[in-house]
């Protein structure tokens, strides 16, 4: 019994089969038509039909020769990442932060767009929209790929849809529809930590590790999880709300609505609210991370149990996940760096023996452009990543 492929499963392959070769060539390039091949387990024919396409399209151009293994020496293949580029966003309460990119993820250019208090979802999407489009008419004749997004808050990764955002007192907007709607363009949304955690992936954090673990600490509490070389979210999308495990039952309120979350005990908001208490006084972020930094005796009690509590919680998740790495990051980095002995004793002290001897703890202080970067980033990996792990070859 033969197995026939109709016209709707043989541009499926077609668009598969290109999708592959074009995804091992920004990945691996360098690389030799045989090597793809082998890789990708299509034959040489078929490579060179869709390799001839993705130089004519301009993706793709011949370069040096390389090593000889006994015949002629192969023409190698790179990708070129000025055929086009990217625009990655992180949404704030303030402003949208957006950068550039090419097409393998380096930033071209920065921009910050102030949005007014209380922004609908409507205003932010113009606002996008409108950058979209002067950033499209900025790098033409090349081509804008298109927009990822990132935005604090539960979010259904394969519709797209901001389930809450409590930052930003949005409820089930389905902004990825709405962004494409708006600017023509593919659109990929997401929770901004996972979008942190994936600029992280084989720049700070090394490629060999492939287990690691961001905390962001700051406005909120978030979590962005890579294990196994992988981004994950949860069933559904949505995991990852470390900042909302119960802590403390009965404590703070946290602006999720619920009592004892992370989030309310170990944010910046919470932190304020604290001191304020200790202090008997009203203070702002600035006082709070200069009174901090100085070690002022009466905060001392409150800092050590941050510390303690960050390091509890982090000891939680090393017992589950087993990650190689933890990077602590977010606009509260500097909370971390100075509190970063008592978190790693902390979170030692709470894990199970043997889990944690080769784990690598670490800080990195960065800014909203990394966070849209790697919006940008994740949105290209989508764009040229293989849609099936194991392709078999047919027609075309």
């Amino acid at each position: 019994m033969s197995l026939r492929y109709g016209p709707a499963n043989r541009t499926l392959m077609r668009a598969i089969n290109e999708s592959t070769v074009l995804g091992l060539i920004r990945r691996n390039g360098p690389i030799a038509r045989a090597d793809i091949a082998r890789e990708a387990r299509l034959s040489a024919a078929t490579v060179t039909g869709i390799t001839t396409a993705l130089i004519d399209q301009g993706l793709v151009f011949e370069d040096a020769p390389g090593v000889s293994t006994g015949g002629r020496r192969p023409i190698l293949l790179s990708f070129n990442r000025t055929a086009g580029v990217a625009l990655g966003c992180k949404i704030t309460e303030s402003r949208l932060e957006c950068v550039t990119t090419d097409l393998l993820g380096t930033v071209e250019q920065e921009s910050t767009i102030p949005i007014p208090p209380g922004a609908t979802p409507t205003d932010a999407v113009a606002l996008l929209a409108t950058e979209a489009k002067r950033v499209g008419d900025a790098v033409a004749p090349r081509r804008l790929w298109g927009l990822g997004v990132g935005i604090a808050g539960v979010v259904d990764r394969p519709s797209g849809t901001c389930r809450l955002s409590p930052f930003l007192r949005w409820e089930n907007v389905p902004l990825r529809s709405l962004l494409e709607d708006a600017t023509g363009l593919p659109v990929v949304v997401d929770n901004d930590v996972n979008m942190l955690a994936f600029a992280f992936r084989g720049n700070v954090v090394p490629s060999d590790i492939n287990t690691f673990l961001v905390v962001t600490l700051g406005r909120g509490v978030g979590l962005g999880m890579t294990l196994n070389h992988e981004s994950f979210r949860g069933g559904r999308g949505q995991g990852g709300e470390f900042g909302h495990i119960p802590i403390e039952p009965g404590g703070p309120r946290c602006e999720c609505g619920k009592d004892g979350c992370l989030e309310a005990i170990a944010s910046i908001p919470a932190l304020i609210r604290d001191a304020e208490t200790m202090l008997g006084r009203p203070i702002d972020e600035s006082e709070l991370r200069d009174l901090i930094l100085a070690d002022d005796p009466r905060l001392a009690p409150m800092v050590a149990l941050l510390a303690d509590v960050i390091g509890r919680s982090l000891a939680i998740l090393v017992n589950i996940l087993n990650p190689d790495a933890i990077v602590l990051s977010g606009e509260g980095s500097w909370l971390a760096t100075h509190t970063l002995p008592r978190i790693t004793s902390a979170m030692r002290t709470n894990i199970f023996d043997g889990v944690s001897r080769d784990l690598d703890i670490r800080v990195e202080a960065r800014g909203d452009e990394f966070w849209a970067a790697g919006a940008a980033a994740l949105m290209l990996d989508e764009t040229f990543r293989p849609r099936l792990e194991h392709v078999q070859e047919g027609p075309g």
